[in-house]
């Protein structure tokens, strides 16, 4: 896979960690919500799964926010490793 891709989904994966994280719910509940397991819900925000349409549409329905804002640029550069303190 090509650097501009892995971008992509290194961005799309961030974002999609961030507006999660924003919504104060952990990977297990956005998990049992979509219907996969938290695994997936891992690799996703890892940017090592290549989502459908089909599926961002999906997460973007359950956090709530438009398709469109799963693109826009992360807030944060890094990605934030490891369960929040008190979880």
């Amino acid at each position: 896979m090509r650097n501009t891709h892995k971008s992509l989904l290194s961005r799309v994966g961030r974002r999609i960690q961030e507006l999660r994280q924003a919504s104060e719910i952990t990977q297990e509940q956005l998990a049992e919500r979509y219907g996969a397991s938290a695994g997936y819900v891992q690799i996703v925000e890892r940017g090592e799964q290549n989502l459908t349409l089909l599926t961002l549409e999906k997460f973007a329905q359950l956090l709530n926010v438009p398709v469109e804002e799963l693109f826009r640029e992360p807030k944060s550069r890094v990605r934030k490793v490891g369960r929040p303190i008190g979880s």
